[in-house]
């Protein structure tokens, strides 16, 4: 370990001498910072909206059109010169005013294009030319990824916490009607909460001449009374997101299932990172900056810990006051400093995302 240690301060030792103006950063890059103007590009092209009155109008003024409009940086690959000429790329075409990933679509699809995005740039190009998807780009997928899957989970903690509050909520009622509906809209007045029918229990009902339906029950558990409810009638219920929601026992097992797998691969996910949480590190300095910390987790532990370029840019220093900590001690610590929160994903990858972001 100590070997290690002098070979990290000799090799940036000698990095610092040949580079005096260069700071650790400039060593190692980030390169997910790049991804950030894609993202405005993305926006731009999902939500700007545009008109299209073309007769005969060359691909070039169209495309110059654009870029005035929507202030994007468009490019036409050079390739398309070498196979199509002036006639084959020609557009005519009329448009109500759509959104402009509508109208880039309609474009391209004419002239038998292709359309994406690399890096800020929108580029035009021929069919089969789209580069491969790089290892920068697969780790900012990750990172969005990770970043939709901490609001899921935000969202799914606050409803599933108010949702079993609800079924652990002891009630009386008293319904009866014709229709299922109206009993769900009484429960749904009574707890709060949406309740939901599937309508292929309308058929179910009809075959089965059920008119009446009734719903009784004094100082209950509300999940007792869902029970006992399905059960009289031969039905199944589930709570999905905020709502309780009532269909035919068939078409509720898969949506359980649906939810158990999620459930047992988050845990195995937490399976995999079990030991390596309470695994050791040895911190033999007394500052670090996070690219520092970043590099000592990859080249001595084998974990990629990936975090969101508003973080990156922040000058924290951190100051550890014991030699050594578990990793999640250093990742809890980590994202306390930011207002962060940290996913744990595959391959020994860890995401850092702000807070609410």
């Amino acid at each position: 370990m100590r070997k290690f240690f002098f070979v990290f301060f000799c090799f940036f030792s000698v990095i610092f001498a040949q580079n005096p103006e260069k700071t650790i950063e400039d060593i190692l890059p980030y390169p997910l910072e790049k991804f950030q103007q894609q993202e405005i590009l993305e926006e731009k092209i999902q939500n700007s909206m545009v008109q299209i009155s073309c007769y005969s109008t060359p691909l070039v003024d169209l495309v110059e059109e654009w870029k005035t409009m929507i202030e994007i940086p468009i490019v036409i690959s050079s390739q398309i010169y070498l196979y199509r000429n002036d006639q084959q790329l020609r557009i005519s075409l009329n448009t109500e005013e759509i959104k402009f990933q509508k109208a880039l679509e309609l474009v391209t699809r004419y002239l038998d294009l292709i359309y994406y995005i690399d890096q800020d740039v929108l580029m035009i190009a021929l069919p089969g030319s789209k580069p491969s998807e790089d290892t920068d780009k697969r780790l900012w997928n990750g990172l969005k990824n990770a970043r939709s899957k901490y609001e899921s989970q935000k969202t799914e903690t606050n409803t599933t916490s108010s949702i079993q509050e609800t079924l652990n909520k002891t009630i009386s009622l008293e319904l009866s009607s014709g229709s299922l509906d109206k009993i769900a809209r009484g429960l749904e007045d009574s707890i709060q909460s949406p309740v939901l029918v599937d309508l292929r229990l309308n058929d179910f009902f009809a075959k089965e001449n059920k008119k009446e339906f009734f719903l009784s029950a004094r100082e209950q558990k509300l999940q007792e009374i869902l029970d006992q409810f399905c059960r009289s009638y031969n039905i199944a219920w589930i709570v999905e997101g905020n709502a309780i929601y009532f269909s035919l026992p068939e078409y509720i097992a898969p949506m359980q299932a649906s939810q158990e797998k999620k459930k047992k691969e988050d845990e195995r996910v937490m399976g995999l990172w079990k030991s390596s949480l309470n695994a050791r590190i040895l911190l033999p300095l007394a500052r670090y900056s996070l690219p520092q910390i970043i590099q000592y987790l990859k080249s001595q532990w084998r974990v990629d810990l990936i975090v969101e370029p508003e973080i990156w840019q922040r000058d924290i220093v951190y100051s550890f006051k014991e030699k050594s900590l578990s990793l999640k001690e250093l990742l809890d610590i980590l994202a306390q400093e930011n207002q962060a929160v940290y996913i744990l994903g595959e391959n020994n990858i860890v995401y850092l995302i702000q807070e609410g972001n």
